[in-house]
């Protein structure tokens, strides 16, 4: 469980930290519109994984933290 914490916690904090470099950029507004779908969806992609490997159902393999 705690393992799980440390993932989402980091998780966030990566996420917010792309989020606001890709707002620092300046990039026109398509490339920064398909920049943002494209962080969302691995952040997305990223937080289901973890959740199923919490739930039993295989997941992402992410080392263990021991």
């Amino acid at each position: 469980m705690m393992t799980l914490l440390v993932y989402l916690v980091v998780l966030v904090i990566v996420c917010i930290f792309l989020w606001w470099l890709l707002q620092q950029v300046p990039l026109p507004p398509p490339l920064q519109q398909i920049a943002t779908i494209v962080l969302v969806a691995i952040g997305v992609i990223i937080l289901v994984g973890i959740l199923l490997q919490f739930a039993g159902g295989g997941g992402l393999h992410l080392p263990s933290m021991r």
